[in-house]
Order: structure tokens, then C-alpha cells, then sequence
């Protein structure tokens, strides 16, 4: 990674090179019936990666992340349904070092360096969604869903837009899907 001054701002540059890496995880769900009607979703997921070359953990490596959800589903009317998720994303724990010294003038014309901290992943989080929908004819299916419903300010570990700003607050989404 680089520091690259454009008219804009100063921007990271990235770069990737082949190394000799080691990648393993799990991803596993399970669905628990609990009525006829009431159902409960779980889902993990980990992966780690070390980088064989410079013996340290490989970067941009997803951390650990658990889901939840609770979905009551009644036949009628029209296969209504009401879930509530929750979504966990924890701190990535295992990151190589990859931080950079930039040079600037600051307020009083002295040139000044400065170390930047692109290393450091972001907290976990744990957010919640809901959704709601049923079916209005025969092919036809509307849902209602609240992502982050607390407007929950977090960041991803993988996006990169993490150096700038937080992942999106509360939002709604209406959809209105027709089978044919």
C-alpha cells in the first residue's frame, strides 16, 4: 500500500503480490422447528489465512460472524410472515501491520510526519432487522423489511470505505416480486 495526493485528497493505494497462503473455515447453519408455524434460523461462519511468505496472518480475511432469526409464518392470510434477525459481525482479531507515514505541512507551515493506522479493524457489531410480507395473488409476493433497526452506527471489517465512513443507518425496503 501506498499514499498517493491528488487534487482530491490524499487516498491509500493498494497493491497485492502472490504469496504462499494457507486459507480454512467453516460455514454452517441449522433451522430448529419449534411450532408448525414458528421457526428459529442460526448461521456461523470463521475463516483464518496466514501468508506463508512473511509468516503473518493474510490480510482481508472476513472475521468470525453469527446469525439469527425468528420467523412466525401463518397460512393465512395469504402466507403472511413476520421475522426478526439479528446479525453479528465480530472484530477481526488476526491482521497484518500495514500502517503508513505521510508527510504534510500542517496549520503553521511546518513540515510535519504523521503515521496512519490502516491496520486496525473496526469493533464487532450487532445489529437487528425485520421484515414482514405476504402474498397478494397467486404470483404475486410483497415484503417490508427495516435493516438496522436501531440505526446502529458500525463498520465492516472489508469494506474499505471503512476509513471513511460508517456502514448505512436504518433503511427500508419495499418489494413487490411477481413469479412468472
Amino acid at each position: 500500500m501506498e499514499i498517493q495526493t491528488t487534487s482530491r485528497g490524499t487516498f491509500a493505494v493498494w497493491a497485492y503480490q502472490q504469496v504462499k497462503a494457507r486459507m480454512y473455515g467453516i460455514d454452517a447453519d441449522a433451522q430448529l422447528n419449534i411450532l408448525d408455524n414458528l421457526k428459529w434460523t442460526t448461521g456461523f461462519s470463521a475463516l483464518r489465512g496466514d501468508d506463508l511468505t512473511n509468516n503473518e496472518p493474510l490480510i482481508l480475511m472476513m472475521p468470525m460472524s453469527l446469525r439469527n432469526s425468528v420467523e412466525l409464518k401463518l397460512i393465512r392470510p395469504s402466507n403472511f410472515y413476520i421475522r426478526l434477525e439479528n446479525e453479528n459481525g465480530f472484530k477481526q482479531n488476526r491482521f497484518p501491520v500495514r500502517d503508513q507515514s505521510v508527510q504534510f505541512i500542517d496549520e503553521s507551515g511546518q513540515l510535519v510526519t504523521k503515521t496512519i493506522d490502516y491496520s486496525t479493524p473496526p469493533a464487532g457489531f450487532s445489529i437487528f432487522h425485520a421484515s414482514i410480507g405476504a402474498d397478494l395473488f397467486k404470483n404475486m409476493n410483497l415484503n417490508f423489511r427495516i435493516n438496522n433497526i436501531f440505526n446502529k452506527e458500525y463498520k465492516e471489517y472489508l469494506n474499505r470505505l471503512r476509513y471513511y465512513m460508517p456502514e448505512p443507518g436504518r433503511n427500508f425496503v419495499v418489494t413487490l416480486k411477481y413469479n412468472f
